[in-house]
């Protein structure tokens, strides 16, 4: 299987996971190619920890113009999902997006329109937690009707950042 060279657009938090997973070898057969993120001091930061590893843009449509660039992951804003993918599958690029796909259904919807166009191409969304044992069960539960009709939910996480006095 050949690797599959990508880019990053957007290294924030999500990002710099995404970035840590691919250079870790976590994603096998993929490279590391490129990042962008419109924050200035972010991309130095890359830089003076990685050197000239991999190249960096402030601009995706430039990230997207990079014919070394096979696939991109998406991790920015939510807002800004949908209209990154529809430029990345316009330019010939491979696209995984970060939940959620988007903040409108009308924006989403033209994403799914326009990955139809493209069907040499992949169009994935991240669901972090559809294989989590907990929610498997759940959603067991509430299909099974077991535990009778389902009004109301409320999910709460709040244990994917440490508290800051452990981070020292």
């Amino acid at each position: 299987m050949e690797t599959v060279k990508i880019g990053i657009v957007g290294v924030g938090n999500i990002g710099s996971f995404h970035m840590r997973n691919v250079l870790g070898g976590e994603l096998k057969n993929a490279e590391l190619v490129a990042l962008c993120d419109s924050n200035p001091e972010k991309l130095d930061r890359i830089q003076e920890q990685y050197g000239d590893q991999f190249k960096l843009y402030d601009d995706v449509d430039n990230l997207l113009a990079d014919p070394e660039v096979d696939a991109i992951i998406i991790s920015t804003p939510h807002y800004d999902h949908p209209v990154i993918a529809i430029k990345g599958l316009q330019a010939g690029k491979h696209v995984l997006v970060e939940k959620p796909a988007g903040v409108y259904t009308k924006k989403v919807r033209e994403m799914i329109e326009e990955s139809e166009k493209h069907p040499e191409l992949s169009l994935s969304l991240v669901y972090n937690q559809r294989m989590n044992p907990t929610y498997q069960k759940a959603k067991e539960l509430v299909e099974s009707g077991q535990i009778g009709e389902l009004r109301r939910t409320n999910w709460i996480i709040t244990n994917w950042y440490p508290p800051k006095h452990l981070l020292n």
